[in-house]
C-alpha cells in the first residue's frame, strides 16, 4: 500500500478525532454517571421524603397503593447496626426494627483501594423485608445465636383493628459464600388470609456508583427467571412505565438487580404465585440525575397462618464460585456473552481460564494460554483457509487476462472464471468459509474477558487492573499511552501486509486503514482484552508464515 494523499488526509482526520474522543467523552460519560456520595455507601432514604419525580412509579395496584398508605416513617434514632452476621466474604447488618440495611462486600474494594464496597440499603426496599398491605409495622425482636446465625421476629397490625400478624425470619448465613438462608414463618392468635405480602429483594446501583469502577461497558438489569426456566430482563435506564411493565402472570423463582460484576438476588423455594412488583427506589437527595435504583418485590397470594417460606439472599460477585450456596438456576444472572446464544462457548472458556489461573497464579498468564489453547484447536480451520486464500491470489492474474479478454462479455467471463476454478481447485468461498466458523469462538472468547470479574483489581506487567486500560507515562491531551492497544494494532498492520491480498487497490488501501480506525474507537479498551487481541495477533502471524513456508515447500515439490 502507498502512503499517498488519501491516506495522508485519512490519518490526519482519525488523529483528530482521537484527540477530540478522549478529550470530551471521559467528561460526558462521568457527567451521566456520577458515583453517590460518600463514595461507600448509598445513603439510606427515610419513608417520609418524597421520592424524585424522575423515578417515582404511579401506584396501580392496591398492593403499591397500601404500601403507600401503610408504610411508618423510620425514627430518626433508627439503629441500622443492631445486629450482623458475618463470614470471609460479607457483612450483613440489620437495623433494629429487624430489617437488612446494610451490606459489606468485605472481599470486594472500591476502584481507590481504599474502603471495601458497602451498600446500604433503602427504606421499605430492604432485602427480604416485606409489604404487607393493610397492616403496619409495629415492633420487633433481635436474637443472634451465633456469627452466621440469628432469630428475628416483626409485629404487624391490622389498620384500625387489633388483629396481630407476626413474621419470624429463622436467618442462616453460608460458611463461606453470601448466600443467606431464611426460613419465614407466619403465624397468628387466630388464623389469617392475607391477600398479598410483598417480599423485597434490595437495590443495585450501576457499576460506576456502587464500587467506583469507570469500565468500558456496563450492564445495568433488573431481572427475574420464571419457573419454566425463562429469562425477563429491564433495563433501568428506561422509561418508568415501560420498567414497571415488565411483569408476568407466571410463577417467578427468583428476583435480582444486578450491574455488570455484582448482584443481589432473591430465590424463592415455593415461587412467587402473584406477579412481581418492579419499580424503582426513592433516589437520595444530591444523587446524579442518572442514578436509577431499580428494585423487586416478589408477591405471595393468599398467605395463611401458620405457614413456612423459604428464600434465600445472594449479595455478592457474579461469580460461580460465590453462587454455590444458591440454587443452580441462580448462575442465570451472570452474563457472560454479548448474545444469549453464546452463552454454551462463554461458560467453558471462564471454566478454563479459572483452572489455568490456579495453575499459573496470574489472570494475564492464564488469558495468553487461554488464546493458546483457543488457536490451536482451530488451527487446522485456520490453515485451511489460509491455503484457499493463497490459492486464489495464484489464479489472480489469471482471472485479469480473463477479465480483459471477456470484457464486453461479463456472463461468459464468470463462465470462464469458475472454469479456471474448478480446474485449479480453487474455491473463492475457501477463505471466508473458515473465518466464518471461528468467528462465534473469538466473539465468545472477547466478551468471556470482557464480561469477567475475576479479572477485577488483578494486575499483569504494567497493568494494574485487567478490567480497565494499562496507561504508562503521564496524560497527554487527556490521553494515556496504553502500550497493549499499540502494539496490538502494529500486529494486525503486519498481519494484513502478510496476508494474501485478492480484489482491487482501494479495498486494500481501505482494509490497511482498519488497524487505525480500530485503534481510535477501542483505544480504552480493558487491558485483558487487549493481551488477548495482542496474543492472538502474534498467534495469527505465526501461523500466516508457517502457511507461506509450508506452500513453499509444496511448490518446490511440484517443481522437481
Amino acid at each position: 500500500m502507498k502512503f499517498d494523499k488519501e491516506t495522508a488526509i485519512v490519518c490526519l482526520i482519525c488523529g483528530v478525532l482521537l484527540v477530540l474522543w478522549y478529550t470530551y467523552y471521559p467528561s460526558f460519560t462521568s457527567s451521566n454517571a456520577k458515583p453517590l456520595p460518600g463514595q461507600t455507601t448509598i445513603p439510606p432514604i427515610r419513608a417520609a421524603e418524597k421520592p424524585s419525580p424522575r423515578t417515582e412509579v404511579k401506584p396501580e395496584t392496591q398492593a403499591k397503593q397500601s404500601m403507600k398508605e401503610d408504610a411508618l416513617p423510620v425514627p430518626a434514632a433508627r439503629v441500622r447496626h443492631a445486629l450482623k452476621l458475618s463470614n470471609p466474604s460479607v457483612e450483613y447488618s440489620f437495623d433494629d426494627h429487624g430489617v437488612l440495611s446494610d451490606i459489606a462486600f468485605l472481599t470486594s474494594r472500591r476502584t481507590d483501594g481504599k474502603s471495601v464496597i458497602t451498600l446500604s440499603e433503602i427504606a421499605d426496599h430492604e432485602p427480604l423485608s416485606l409489604t404487607v398491605p393493610g397492616y403496619r409495622f409495629v415492633k420487633a425482636s433481635l436474637k443472634k445465636i451465633s456469627d452466621r446465625q440469628a432469630v428475628i421476629t416483626r409485629v404487624y397490625r391490622e389498620s384500625g383493628k387489633k388483629a396481630e400478624l407476626t413474621v419470624t425470619w429463622n436467618l442462616t448465613l453460608a460458611e463461606k459464600t453470601p448466600a443467606l438462608k431464611c426460613t419465614m414463618s407466619f403465624s397468628s392468635a387466630a388464623p389469617l388470609m392475607i391477600p398479598q405480602v410483598i417480599v423485597w429483594n434490595g437495590t443495585m446501583p450501576p457499576i460506576t456508583a456502587f464500587s467506583g469502577d469507570r469500565i468500558y461497558r456496563d450492564v445495568h438489569t433488573a431481572e427475574y427467571l420464571k419457573a419454566g426456566g425463562k429469562l425477563i430482563s429491564a433495563d433501568p435506564s428506561s422509561k418508568p412505565e415501560k420498567f414497571a411493565g415488565k411483569r408476568t402472570d407466571d410463577p417467578v423463582v427468583w428476583t435480582a438487580s444486578a450491574n455488570k460484576y455484582f448482584a443481589a438476588l432473591l430465590s424463592a423455594e415455593r415461587p412467587f404465585d402473584g406477579n412481581i412488583l418492579q419499580q424503582y427506589a426513592a433516589v437520595p437527595a444530591g444523587v446524579s440525575e442518572s442514578v436509577n435504583l431499580p428494585c423487586q418485590g416478589g408477591i405471595l397470594r393468599n398467605v395463611l397462618t401458620p405457614s413456612v417460606y423459604e428464600f434465600r439472599f445472594f449479595a455478592g460477585k457474579k461469580e460461580k464460585a460465590q453462587l454455590a450456596d444458591m440454587p443452580e438456576n441462580a448462575s442465570k444472572v451472570i452474563h457472560l456473552a454479548y448474545w444469549g446464544w453464546l452463552e454454551p462457548l462463554c461458560g467453558p472458556m471462564l471454566s478454563l481460564l479459572n483452572l489455568l489461573k490456579r495453575i499459573t497464579g496470574s489472570y494475564g498468564l492464564a488469558i495468553i494460554l487461554l488464546t493458546v489453547i483457543v488457536k490451536l484447536i482451530l488451527w487446522p480451520l485456520i490453515h485451511r483457509g489460509n491455503k484457499s486464500m493463497r490459492k486464489l491470489q495464484k489464479v489472480q492474474p489469471l482471472v485479469k487476462e480473463l477479465k480483459e479478454k471477456y470484457k464486453d462479455n461479463p456472463q461468459l467471463f464468470n463462465q470462464k472464471m469458475m472454469e479456471l476454478y474448478r480446474k485449479e481447485g480453487v474455491n473463492p468461498m475457501g477463505g471466508c468459509f473458515p473465518m466464518l466458523l471461528q468467528f462465534p469462538v473469538f466473539v465468545a472468547l472477547y466478551s468471556t474477558l470482557d464480561s469477567a470479574v475475576e479479572l477485577r483489581h488483578q494486575s499483569f506487567l504494567w497493568a494494574a487492573d485487567l478490567t480497565r486500560p494499562d496507561v504508562v507515562g503521564p496524560l497527554i491531551f487527556g490521553i494515556g499511552i496504553h502500550p497493549l492497544m499499540i502494539l496490538s494494532t502494529l500486529l494486525m498492520i503486519l498481519q494484513m501486509k502478510l496476508t494474501p491480498q485478492g480484489g482491487d487497490p482501494a479495498q486494500q488501501k481501505m482494509m490497511m486503514l482498519m488497524p487505525l480506525i480500530m485503534l481510535i474507537f477501542f483505544y480504552s479498551f480493558p487491558s485483558g482484552l487487549t493481551l488477548y487481541w495482542c496474543v492472538n495477533n502474534i498467534l495469527s502471524i505465526l501461523q500466516m508464515k508457517y502457511t507461506q513456508y509450508a506452500a513453499k515447500r509444496e511448490d518446490a515439490k511440484a517443481a522437481a
